[in-house]
């Protein structure tokens, strides 16, 4: 997605420690793909120019990647049949 944006209305899920979730959020996000800022829907307004992604009923998890991996038997592992 090029341009800036703003996720409106979502539930953002932090990731903290504590497992906060934070309900009727904006997040804006910048036109390198980075978040800018995030905070609650009622006092943060999208400035003009931004795509406006209206987001109620759905969920933003920032930071959270795909870190999963597969690899097959190597020489040191058990199972190489080489």
């Amino acid at each position: 997605m090029r341009g800036s944006f703003g996720l409106t209305n979502v539930t953002v899920v932090t990731g903290d420690a504590d497992g906060s979730v934070l309900s009727d959020q904006t997040v804006l996000v910048g036109r390198d793909g980075t978040i800018e800022r995030v905070g609650a829907a009622a006092d943060i307004e999208v400035p003009s120019g931004c795509r406006i992604l209206q987001g109620r009923g759905r969920f933003v998890v920032p930071g959270l990647i795909n870190a999963h991996a597969a690899t097959g038997p190597t020489p040191r592992s058990s199972g190489w049949i080489g």
